[in-house]
């Protein structure tokens, strides 16, 4: 199941992020200089309600997606995240994210760090392709 995010889903973002352990960190912001300005972005992103809400299937909150819709041509995930515990059972909850997302008729782009396996073995299985790859950056796109 998933949700559109609003303002009070601001505090459960905070609490996951409070929890997670460096490499997701890491995974997440790509451990660069600009990491606080990249947090306080997620935490806007939350409150616009531009962060898609991942829950399983008891309705407990196991992770997010934010993304930004900057230009009409594309959709770019900016961050994914999904809490440890529930990794394994999460496929479902993520196709449907991606269901959700195709439908604003835009190829979705999204950025994995190198050393993230997880994500690189998801974009594999929704078909993403490479378009890019630069440093510890893999540039995936999913066309609608």
């Amino acid at each position: 199941m998933i949700y559109y995010s609003s303002h009070p889903d601001l505090y459960k973002v905070i609490e996951m992020f409070n929890q997670m352990s460096q490499e997701d960190k890491k995974f997440l912001f790509f451990d660069n200089e600009q990491f606080f300005v990249k947090l306080t972005n997620l935490h806007y992103k939350v409150i616009k309600g531009q962060c898609v809400m991942l829950l399983n299937e008891e309705g407990k909150l196991i992770g997010f997606t934010s993304f930004d819709l900057n230009n009409d041509s594309e959709l770019f995930i900016t961050e994914m995240y999904v809490d440890p515990k529930h990794r394994l059972g999460s496929l479902p909850v993520l196709l449907e994210m991606i269901i959700q997302l195709k439908m604003y008729m835009r190829p979705i782009h999204f950025v994995v760090h190198l050393e993230n396996k997880r994500m690189q073995t998801l974009a594999k299985f929704i078909k993403a392709k490479v378009i890019k790859s630069k440093d510890v950056q893999i540039e995936y796109v999913i066309h609608i």
